[in-house]
């Protein structure tokens, strides 16, 4: 039983916020919000605030605060840069993913809409800094994502890095107020010496759109324990601050302050550490150094907060108090613009007219028995020949319509033109006529029916402004006969045709004076490619010229000695030579070495036969190019010639086709003026049978009716009349009225207030569930 009631009572919440974000909507949708950028951008974000199933924390500090430092412990890794200078120039989103450190990775969004993923952490630098050498960060980026692990769940966080308080690149501070106005909760980084008065300012400016602020006194490791500065005296003293300069002006506000040490809990949580002060970090140091930063009470805080969050719906709840300031704002504009219009129109001529149209009709109201008494004291019966002078009147009149109709023909010689007058003119002139003559008529009939009922009428008109009501009549329809008028198919065939074979024609034409300019400007790629052949022939020469100039001059050829044995006798009776042998004698025998001269001879052949090659080859293409230039040459002319002939073809094509035009155009002027002549008779005869024979008897009836009427029941017309007049007149006054209260100008704004109200009164109902 309890979880359906808890589900129902979600369903119930569910509905109240689209119920909300619609109201919402209607009032940002509405042209007044919708000329005010502030106010329409304002709405977007408490909307998109409202639909935002994400728990956001802006974390926001000047520089010297370590909020870059807080961060990165956050993160568990020293990838955030800090310093006493600014190095954030953009947004930077730090999200919490189910992932392992080591696969930390960026998403960057650009201002153009251009997205890159999964960037390695190590270039965030390059992203965010705004002495980035890569990218004009403030103006080039909208945000960088920091995807890591932070939580041991997978709940949606996000802690958004503002650019800065104080920073001096463009749109810091406008930026990181965004980003305050979109998050559920705000981390507000203090300084060692805690909130100075700029940091009050701004913290004044900022809880008009956001209600929870967690404030993080960091540097507790810092404090002078021995001068008697300790970690709860210093939060005390800057609760004393809050409550006083914030919270005494806006009692809405929750807020924790939490002392900790952010360089402790990034050196004991990231590995990019591994000394601490000359000792190396065991894991017994870190957990140590990690008890000491009272790290884990930033997440306690956090998940308090997302635990009330979700049980109540804070961050709804906080997003609908900051609209219901906003419509108050917004309420206070319009009301001032709502009051100004109200006066402009009461001192405008519309204004003052309507307040004597009210008067009028009081004043008619309240005299209408008077009226009816006086009008039977002043009625008495008189009858005159009222019937032949309405007879007259209305022969001579009917007439005179007919010969005007007539004469307006005669000046007509155009067709269209007579066409135009018929569908257009013609109905519109008949009827105009004939109720100016009716009108003329009543107008004749009723000044002598005075002495039938006497000043009856004359006072019907003085007490309620009306006349009476004039005989109703068919209106003339103009239709215009059908001619048999001449086809021209045959020759409006055959200009169609020569039209389409003028069309095929030029494009033919164009197409060739295309291909001729880019067979020239294949030519002057080949001149262009000639040329460089030449040139390339010309480096070549001048290489292989270096290269036997190396080789120096040819060198001499050398004279060389070996050694060559050689056996003499030793003379005698050969005793000796038969004993010993031929006696051995070992001697010195020059001879020439051509070895070099020809090392050098086989090297200069080898650069000419290399070099020679080369020559040929680029002959070769030379040549080649030659002949292709040759070919596109011949091919122009030949397009050429043919595109002569072509264009005194299209020149004859041309002449011919204006000549069948022109013909066309005279076959049928003359179809034309026969037809008008018929045209105009056919017309002239549907005119007279209209007026003599409709209008004629109708205005004839309804004359003779009237002066039986008012003779036989003179009294009770007179009655009736003034009856009708009365009610006529007030319709008209009230008529006028409506009108005149039509054009106020203040109604948009009014309808606005209205919508304001109906939204304030929904979303102070939402804080109340």
């Amino acid at each position: 039983m309890a979880k359906k009631k808890k589900l129902a009572k979600k369903a119930v919440s569910e509905k109240s916020i689209t119920s909300i974000v619609n109201a919402l909507q209607e009032v940002r949708n509405s042209e007044y919000v919708k000329n005010i950028d502030l106010f329409e951008n304002d709405f977007q974000r408490i909307i998109d605030r409202l639909q935002d199933e994400s728990f956001r924390l802006a974390v926001v500090g000047e520089f010297s605060s370590g909020k870059s430092t807080f961060l990165n412990a956050l993160i568990g890794k020293d990838l955030l840069k800090h310093g006493v200078k600014e190095t954030t120039a953009t947004i930077t989103e730090i999200h919490n993913k189910k992932i392992e450190r080591s696969e930390t990775y960026l998403d960057v969004y650009y201002l153009n809409g251009k997205v890159e993923k999964e960037i390695s952490a190590d270039n965030i630098t390059d992203y965010t800094a705004t002495g980035s050498s890569k990218h004009e960060v403030a103006n080039e980026i909208e945000k960088v994502v920091i995807n890591c692990k932070i939580l041991d769940s997978d709940a949606k966080v996000c802690f958004v890095d503002t650019p800065g308080l104080n920073g001096i690149a463009d749109k810091h501070r406008e930026k990181t107020i965004e980003e305050i106005k979109n998050a559920h909760a705000c981390i507000y980084m203090m300084q060692i010496r805690g909130l100075g008065q700029t940091d009050i300012d701004f913290l004044k400016y900022i809880t008009n759109y956001q209600h929870n602020i967690i404030f993080v006194q960091n540097f507790i490791d810092e404090l002078k324990e021995l001068e008697g500065e300790t970690p709860e005296q210093k939060v005390q003293q800057q609760k004393k601050i809050i409550e006083e300069t914030i919270i005494s002006k806006n009692p809405n506000i929750h807020y924790e302050i939490i002392p900790v040490s952010a360089r402790k809990a990034l050196i004991a949580k990231s590995l990019d550490f591994d000394t601490y002060n000359g000792e190396s970090l065991t894991e017994d140091l870190r957990d140590a150094l990690y008890d000491e930063s009272c790290f884990d009470d930033v997440f306690n805080v956090i998940n308090n907060l997302m635990d009330h969050n979700e049980k109540e719906k804070i961050q709804q709840k906080d997003a609908v108090a900051v609209a219901i300031n906003l419509l108050e704002n917004l309420k206070e504009v319009v009301t001032f613009d709502n009051d100004k219009e109200i006066r402009n129109w009461e001192t405008s001529i519309e204004g003052r007219n309507s307040e004597n149209y009210k008067r009028i009709i009081e004043a008619l109201e309240d005299n209408k028995q008077l009226y009816i008494k006086k009008l039977n004291d002043y009625l008495e019966a008189e009858t005159s020949e009222i019937r032949k002078a309405n007879k007259k009147e209305l022969d001579e009149g009917v007439q005179r319509i007919e010969e005007s109709v007539k004469q307006v023909f005669s000046d007509i010689n155009v067709v269209s033109e007579f066409e135009n007058y018929v569908k257009n003119q013609l109905s519109v002139y008949l009827y105009q006529s004939v109720t100016s003559l009716d009108e003329t008529i009543t107008k004749h009939m009723n000044t002598k029916l005075e002495n039938m009922v006497a000043n009856a009428v004359l006072r019907i008109k003085q007490y309620t402004g009306t006349e009476n009501n004039s005989a109703k009549y068919e209106s003339f329809e103009a239709t215009i006969i059908e001619s048999n008028v001449k086809s021209f198919t045959k020759e409006e065939d055959e200009i169609s045709k020569l039209q389409r074979e003028l069309s095929e024609k030029k494009a033919l034409d164009e197409r060739a004076d295309k291909e001729i300019q880019k067979k020239r400007a294949e030519i002057s790629k080949i001149d262009l490619d000639i040329e460089n052949q030449k040139t390339l022939i010309a480096q070549e020469n001048n290489h292989k010229r270096a290269e036997i100039s190396k080789l120096g001059t040819m060198p001499e050829k050398e004279t060389k000695y070996r050694s060559e044995t050689s056996y003499e006798y030793r003379g005698g009776l050969g005793i000796l030579d038969a004993i010993f042998g031929p006696k051995e004698k070992t001697i010195s025998v020059p001879y020439s070495d051509y070895s070099n001269q020809q090392r050098w001879k086989k090297k200069k052949s080898d650069i000419e036969t290399k070099y020679k090659e080369k020559e040929n080859q680029i002959n070769a293409q030379s040549r080649m190019l030659e002949t292709q230039k040759k070919q596109y040459d011949d091919e122009i002319k030949h397009l050429e010639r043919t595109e002569a002939a072509r264009k005194q073809d299209i020149k004859s094509t041309q002449s011919l086709l204006n000549t069948k035009i022109d013909y066309l155009k005279n076959q049928r002027e003359k179809v034309k003026l026969e037809y008008l002549r018929e045209a105009k008779k056919s017309m002239l005869e549907s005119i007279h049978e209209y007026l003599y024979e409709s209008i004629f008897e109708v205005i004839s009836e309804n004359t003779l009716s009237a002066l039986e009427e008012n003779n036989r029941r003179a009294s009770q017309v007179v009655h009736s009349l003034f009856e009708v007049s009365f009610e006529t007149r007030i319709k008209l006054l009230n008529k006028k009225l409506e009108q005149l209260n039509g054009t106020k100008t203040y109604g948009d704004t009014a309808d606005l207030l209205t919508l304001i109200a109906n939204c304030t009164n929904k979303l102070e109902g939402f804080l109340c569930l």
